[in-house]
């Protein structure tokens, strides 16, 4: 039983350290900084080479 309840204790404080660690995120990591500028994302189609990070693909 004493066995058990420290395994479910550990467990628990492993989820908890990983939701706190890695899952969450204080509000202030999601307000943006700065607006994306979509002009350089157009490329027309001649110029793509694959490299672009968000292309948007025109003719």
């Amino acid at each position: 039983m004493k066995r058990t309840l420290l395994r479910s204790i550990f467990v628990i404080i492993v989820l908890l350290a990983i939701v706190y660690l890695m899952a969450w995120k204080s509000p202030q990591y999601y307000i943006p900084t700065s607006s994306y500028n979509t002009a350089d994302s157009i490329v027309p189609f001649e110029k793509y080479t694959g490299e672009h990070e968000r292309p948007f693909i025109i003719k």
